[in-house]
């Protein structure tokens, strides 16, 4: 296949470009057919060939198009956000807006006649003598607060010591004599366990134990992903030799040729330092 994108991530070269043919050109970009990309997403080749036309017909529904529109951009490392963004306005952005009209209010200029402002102000100046009249002033808060009384008899300074200097002495001598035995019991750090680097173009896909994709996307030539800690963990790649991996902190032998397919590579420490 020829390339037929240059740089994928130029925006200034298909911001006019239908959504579909950046995906479609960005693919071929990177050697990739509909049915590896059909593999790495679950997502049937004839509903990635109808995105790519532009046939949004073909596919379930707009809700599942714009999440096909990102999961597929995530993939081919284009920014999701933006893609959905684009695909909207391509989709639904040539609809009129409603055009909403409000009724306007009459005779705003207005002011009340005289005989209503008297009337309000009369009735405020009831409700105030009233609420005076029921209420009244408040009284003082301080007035019942209670006076404290003192007994002259009772010296405050009998209180007995409470030992502040025999504590702080204590706890001194403890942490003198365990401050070197904690310092022994400080783990130095170590290097990550498993280390993917790429040296080229490299489609990746990794589950943990349970099975559950962690990472699924192409690795472009000098990245570098650093496996989790933890059990199980295992690799599907379409490049097998366009990588390397270092475990604890060593190189290992190749996994095997160039733009060979390996799959559910175990990314044990152990089953990658014993394979031949």
């Amino acid at each position: 296949m020829t390339n037929q994108a240059a740089d994928p991530q130029d925006w200034n070269d298909y911001n006019d470009l239908a959504v579909g043919e950046i995906l479609r050109r960005t693919r071929l970009h990177y050697g990739q057919t509909l049915e590896q990309v059909e593999f790495a997403l679950r997502i049937r080749a004839s509903q990635l060939h109808a995105l790519e036309q532009g046939d949004v017909s073909q596919l379930p529904g707009r809700v599942y198009a714009i999440g096909f529109v990102r999961t597929y951009s995530e993939y081919l490392g284009l920014d999701a956000d933006r893609m959905v963004h684009l695909f909207k306005n391509q989709s639904v952005g040539n609809k009129t807006k409603a055009d909403l009209s409000f009724p306007t209010i009459t005779n705003d200029s207005q002011m009340p006649s005289a005989p209503y402002v008297l009337g309000g102000l009369g009735g405020c100046l009831l409700l105030i003598f009233i609420g005076l009249s029921l209420f009244g002033q408040p009284k003082n808060a301080v007035d019942d607060i209670p006076m404290l009384s003192v007994d002259p008899d009772v010296s405050i300074t009998e209180a007995p010591p409470i030992g502040i200097e025999q504590t702080v002495q204590d706890t001194v001598v403890i942490t003198e004599d365990m401050s070197e035995q904690a310092s022994l019991l400080v783990p130095e750090p170590q290097a990550a366990a498993v280390v993917i680097q790429t040296m080229a173009n490299s489609w990746v896909e990794i589950r943990d134990g349970d099975g559950k994709v962690i990472l699924s996307q192409i690795l472009k030539k000098g990245d570098e992903y650093t496996v989790p800690d933890g059990k199980g963990y295992t690799m599907t790649t379409g490049n097998a030799g366009g990588m390397k991996l270092i475990v604890n902190g060593e190189e290992i032998p190749p996994l095997g040729r160039p733009a060979q397919v390996r799959r559910n590579i175990s990314l044990s420490p152990q089953d990658l330092l014993s394979t031949p």
